[in-house]
């Protein structure tokens, strides 16, 4: 089996002590593949040191954080570091829709924005020439992605770690080959009983693959039965966090560092368990 750590929110504002008080027991040992944002517009309580100028209208490119830039360079330089896209804002900015309106969620970019081929291009390129690496891998802010967004990633020679169901015709760009995908997931899950299909999906514009959530809604010992079932089936077992949200207790009341050094200790007694980038999959 397959595992890889992939933690979301990384921006201009995030603090390299942090990351490293979350990751510090496991690098350089176990690679982690963070989510990065290449213009945040900071609207969440989370980031500990907000500019003095702080307006949430604002972008904050990730060259203004250059012990961030630096320590990320490193990591990717030793391998205990991968990155992938995470949006271009990470929030919504030209949409007409209602903050009261309780169906639209403002950070959930790739379903909304517009512009998003021009804002992955640039997005893209950016990321690459700051941090002097090579980016094959898109995470949508909010898990949420629409038909225009698809294309956008695509389009840019970008992989997709979400994998919108096959069957929502009204989020996804016409595909024959993503349809008879959704046939065989579907026999799949039949016969596994209904259980997370945890490989590469490979749709010839690109590939995608879903992921497990370590989140304040889940179960550990839940989440332990998810990886059980990976490893039978000697899948990918891709599982996504927060590093601002580590000191926060999941339903099963542990808190999600626990939950994770829990995780990675219940893999680790394993055999033939791989913990590897997203590089490493496509």
């Amino acid at each position: 089996m397959k595992f890889i750590i992939r933690d979301d929110d990384t921006c201009a504002l995030t603090q390299v002590g942090d990351l490293i008080s979350c990751y510090k027991d496991i690098w350089p040992g176990i690679p982690v593949c963070l989510s990065v944002t290449p213009f945040m517009i900071p609207r969440y309580s989370y980031f500990k040191k907000l500019p003095k100028s702080y307006d949430k209208t604002i972008p904050y490119p990730l060259e203004n954080n250059s012990e961030l830039v630096g320590f990320l360079k490193d990591g990717i330089k030793k391998n205990f570091i991968d990155i992938a896209m995470h949006g271009y804002h990470h929030w919504v900015t030209d949409h007409k829709k209602k903050d009261s309106d309780k169906s639209f969620a403002p950070w959930r970019e790739y379903l909304y924005e517009s512009d998003l081929m021009e804002k992955t291009c640039e997005g893209k390129s950016y990321l690459e020439k700051i941090l002097n690496t090579e980016i094959n891998t898109f995470v949508p802010p909010g898990n949420d992605i629409s038909k225009k967004g698809i294309k956008a990633i695509y389009k840019n020679k970008l992989n997709l770690v979400n994998a919108p169901s096959l069957w929502r015709f009204n989020r996804r760009p016409f595909s024959l080959k993503a349809y008879q995908i959704a046939f065989k997931k579907y026999k799949w899950k039949i016969s596994h009983k209904t259980q997370r299909f945890s490989f590469v999906i490979d749709l010839n514009t690109h590939k995608e693959i879903s992921y497990y959530l370590l989140y304040p809604s889940t179960d550990l010992s839940e989440l332990k039965k998810g990886l059980d079932f990976c490893y039978t089936v000697d899948g990918v077992f891709i599982l996504s966090t927060h590093y601002h949200a580590f000191q926060k207790k999941i339903s099963s009341g542990q808190t999600i560092k626990y939950a994770l050094n829990s995780i990675l200790e219940y893999a680790n007694k394993k055999r033939n368990v791989e913990f590897i980038r997203y590089k490493d999959i496509w």
